[in-house]
This record gives C-alpha cells, sequence and structure tokens, in this order.
C-alpha cells in the first residue's frame, strides 16, 4: 500500500539525497509550529479525504524536524510518537510490528562516562556522520509505503533519543528502522541499502559510545561493505566509514595501530580527492591519525599531523572552537612527552581559555587539563603551584563526576606522588589511601592502579620502618598479580623482589 506523491525531500539521509555530518540545515526561517500550520494548510487544499491520514503522519514528522532543528528534542519526540500512532498497522508486516534489540543490546544505557575523551561527545572524531533527520515533502516523485514512512519517523526517533544521550531508545528505534528496511530484500533495492548504511552508522556510534567496541566494529565492517557497493570504493560515504573502523581500532584494549593508519590513510586520500586540502574532515582525519602517531611514540609525526590539522580548523572553524581546542591539547601532550615542557605548559593555558569559555569550570575536560599542568609544575619541582592546580583539578573533577570515578583516583594519587617527593609521607599516605578507597569502588577488583596504589602506600611503610605493614600491603598486590597474571608475570617478580629486599634488609632471611 502506498502513499501518493510523498518522497524524501529536504535535510534526506536516505534514498533521494545523502547528507553527512558536514551538511547544514538550509530551511530554519520559521518556527516548528508556524512551519507545520502552513504546510498542513497548503496540503489540505490538494487532499482527497484518502489522503488525510497521510497528511497527519507527515505533518507530525516534519514538524518534528523543525523541532529537532531548533534543539527542542522532547517536543519533537512527541511529534514523532504521534506521527507513528497514526501509521495504520494494519499495512505493516504483522512479524516487524514490535521488533525489538536483541538481549544482548537491550538494556538502556547512555554513553560511557569512562572511555577516551572523544567518546563523550564535544569533540569530533568523525565517528558520527549521519546526524540530519528526515523531512517529508508532497511531490510527483516515487510513491511511499506506510513501511518506507515507519521507517524515516523511527530514524528520526532515534536521532532525537541520541541528542539527549538515551542511547538505549535510541538504539531500540535504529534497531526496528533497520528490521523494517531489511523485511523488503535491500540487496536489491539501492534506496533500502542507503537506508540501512545510515542507521548502521548511527548504531555503531552507540554501540561505541557504550565502548562495545567488537560490536561497533562488526557493524561498520558492515556500513563499509554496502556502502562499497551502492557508493563506489572511492565516495566520501566510504571514507567516513573508514575513519570510522580506524577510531575503533585505535580504542581497542590492545590499539590495533597499524589497521587504524591505514584507514585513516585510506580516508584521506578520498576525502583530498574530493574535498581539496581546506575541509573540516580532512582535519578530523589528521588529529586522529595524530593519536595514533603519538600512541606509538612517533611524537614528530604526530606534531606534524597536529600541526596541518590545527591549521586547517582555525581557518574553517574559527579561533575559539572547541575542536581547535582539542587539537592544541593533543599537541600539548605531545610535547610534554617530548620533554619540551615549556612550550606543553603554553599549549594547556590555550586548551583551558578556550574550554572554560565553552564548558565552564565545573567538567571533566577541565580537571583533566588541570592534572596535566600540575604534572608539568611537579616535574619542575614548583610543588606548590603543583599542588594548587591539583588542588584545581579536584575540584572541578567532583563538581562534574562525583566522589566516586577513576579520574578522580587518579588526581588523588597524583597528589599522593606530590606529597611523597616533598617527604611529607602523612599527607601522602592520606592521599592515596583516598585514592585507593574510589579505585575499589569503581574499578574491578583486580585492575592494576590497584595494586600500584597499594604497593605505593607499601613504599611509605617501607621508609618509615613499618614493616609489618609494608609486608602487609605488598602481599595483597602480589596476591592480585598473581590472579591476574599468573606466577611468571615481570610484574609479580617485581612485587617479590620489594618483598623480599624488606625481609633481607631486615635479616629474616629463612
Amino acid at each position: 500500500f502506498t502513499i501518493p506523491q510523498y518522497v524524501i525531500t529536504t535535510h534526506s539521509l536516505f534514498p533521494q539525497e545523502i547528507k553527512m555530518q558536514h551538511a547544514h540545515a538550509s530551511f530554519t526561517q520559521s518556527t516548528p509550529v508556524e512551519v507545520s500550520s502552513v504546510m498542513q494548510e497548503r496540503l489540505a487544499d490538494e487532499r482527497s479525504p484518502s489522503e488525510a491520514p497521510f497528511l497527519e503522519i507527515v505533518a507530525q514528522n516534519n514538524t518534528g524536524v523543525m523541532y529537532m532543528e531548533s534543539s527542542n528534542y522532547r517536543k519533537a519526540l512527541y511529534c514523532f510518537h504521534k506521527s507513528m500512532s497514526r501509521i495504520d498497522s494494519s499495512k505493516l508486516p504483522h512479524d516487524l510490528l514490535y521488533k525489538r534489540c536483541p538481549p544482548s543490546m537491550e538494556q538502556e544505557a547512555g554513553p560511557s562516562t569512562n572511555g577516551y575523551l572523544y567518546q563523550r561527545g564535544n569533540y569530533d572524531e568523525g565517528m558520527h556522520v549521519y546526524t540530519q533527520p528526515i523531512r517529508i515533502e508532497r511531490k510527483l516523485a516515487c510513491p511511499l509505503t506506510y513501511q518506507d514512512v515507519l521507517i524515516r519517523v523511527l530514524y528520526n526517533k532515534g536521532l532525537a533519543h541520541l541528542e539527549l544521550d538515551e542511547d538505549g531508545f535510541a538504539r531500540e528505534a535504529f534497531f526496528h528502522a533497520l528490521s523494517l528496511c531489511r523485511s523488503n530484500n535491500e540487496k536489491s533495492n539501492i534506496g533500502k541499502v542507503m537506508s540501512v548504511i545510515a542507521i548502521l552508522h548511527n548504531l555503531g556510534y552507540i554501540q561505541y559510545r557504550a565502548a562495545c567496541h567488537e560490536e561497533a566494529m562488526q557493524t561498520f565492517n558492515e556500513a563499509l561493505q554496502l556502502g562499497q557497493q551502492v557508493y563506489g570504493r572511492h565516495s566520501l560515504e566510504v571514507a567516513a566509514t573508514m575513519n570510522c573502523l580506524g577510531i575503533l581500532h585505535f580504542h581497542l584494549p590492545n590499539a590495533a595501530t597499524e589497521i587504524a593508519l591505514d584507514f585513516y590513510h585510506q580516508c584521506l586520500s578520498i576525502q583530498r580527492a574530493i574535498l581539496g586540502s581546506e575541509h573540516r574532515d580532512i582535519a578530523t582525519t589528521l588529529n586522529n591519525m595524530g593519536r595514533v602517531n603519538y600512541m606509538r611514540c612517533e611524537y614528530d609525526e604526530a606534531l606534524q599531523n597536529y600541526g596541518e590539522a590545527l591549521q586547517i580548523r582555525r581557518r574553517v572553524l574559527g579561533d575559539d572552537d572547541l575542536d581547535v581546542a582539542a587539537t592544541i591539547y593533543n599537541a600539548g601532550q605531545t610535547y610534554h612527552q617530548k620533554g619540551d615542557l615549556g612550550t606543553a605548559l603554553k599549549l594547556y593555558q590555550d586548551f583551558i581559555t578556550i574550554a572554560l569559555a565553552k564548558l565552564g569550570h565545573n567538567h571533566r575536560d577541565i580537571a583533566i587539563i588541570y592534572k596535566c599542568m600540575a604534572q608539568i609544575f611537579q616535574e619542575r619541582r614548583e610543588y606548590d603551584c603543583a599542588l594548587a592546580l591539583y588542588q584545581e583539578s579536584l575540584e572541578a573533577g567532583r563538581a562534574a563526576l562525583g566522589n566516586l570515578h577513576p579520574e578522580i583516583a587518579s588526581i588523588l594519587n597524583k597528589m599522593g606522588n606530590l606529597y611523597y617527593e616533598k617527604g611529607h609521607f602523612d599527607s601522602a599516605i592520606h592521599m592515596y589511601k583516598q585514592g585507593l578507597a574510589v579505585e575499589r569502588a569503581v574499578l574491578h577488583r583486580l585492575h592494576p592502579n590497584i595494586t600500584v596504589t597499594l604497593t605505593n602506600i607499601g613504599q611509605i611503610y617501607k621508609h618509615r620502618g613499618d614493616i609489618d605493614s609494608a609486608l602487609r600491603l605488598y602481599k595483597e598486590a602480589l596476591a592480585l598479580q598473581q590472579e591476574s597474571f599468573g606466577d611468571d608475570h615481570p610484574n609479580v617478580a617485581v612485587t617479590l623482589s620489594s618483598i623480599a629486599l624488606i625481609h633481607y634488609q631486615n635479616r629474616s632471611y629463612a
């Protein structure tokens, strides 16, 4: 059953027109309510009695799109729900009416808060490509079925939930849309394949935000295969998917950096051939390549890529954009690792200038950058400045993340290190114990950070001559290491050596 004369037009991500992240809205002059009223009046002049339900479905969807374009996502969702409620369920395949996610994907979850900085969405990695909602307008062109319309409304609903960080609901909507697309042999329908690619990208993005990297890899690999069939191997759509796969290989627990770089190089080659040299997407890919170089300790290559990315981002986005700040931070990290503390500190300060204006003081990334700046002063043995920045970092971190978070544990342990270097052992133990309590609350009990903190506290007890306390902590760390790694691991050997040294120094030779 088809809907006469309705097709997807403005902002379409589906058959007629694919738009990616760099596409801009072109229809924002009227408010959502005004546009909806005008649309309904115009359509009412032409409709036949049998078309009335379709007109309401279309009008509600398009009003939801207008609300999305004005960032009013709750009202958009209301419109999409209303549009879906008007779709005649008798016109849809019965087994697809209530299609749900597989059980492994069923739980409600937002983006991971413990992952890498870029996973939280403030910065552009190029992971979220298909972001524009879909408007349906009346035209004399390919008619749409009820199923086609429901796919588009579900897609818009998924995008709105994503904007609200309601990833579980977004996943449900996208999965339902994907099931509807696949109910008609998508391999023989180019339009359906294009729809599937857009949906797969959003599902993969949700999996990435939840740190489900293996699942996301499968999803994007499927999108890549379909994209190469539909768009050809040298298209921007394929390049975007390659960039996503590069990011996923970079974020694997055991990062596949060689594969990541290969994907990035292929992506960059396609982008430069089509977009030229001054495009924000090229800057994003260069920034991503720099991060891989940094991980591989290829600091000169990293700085070259960051430098090129920074030039493009400043020209295209302006000096005060958050993505400019992200590349500045990355370059600062690299100079820090190279031992150029002055340049690193200057870049960290540049990041703070931009980020404070955009994010405010009580933000995780502000806490992170204060910690990085404190480390530089600590390395310079300017302890008072370092301590003040650690305190600033701790205040921002607790305000943004609460008291129980891995980042808070990291700051507390850094402060413990500083007090240890100064010889203030009571203060060092106090900070380490606070850090250990947080680690035990938020990390797996065998996490290596816990063993590091235990041995740090043990080292202080050893230095103060409290041998029993030192041995107790070293033995606790040893038990965790042996359970994690077995008896033949280098970390186990180091801890055994420390225990043996304590016994030797105390003439306990047996």
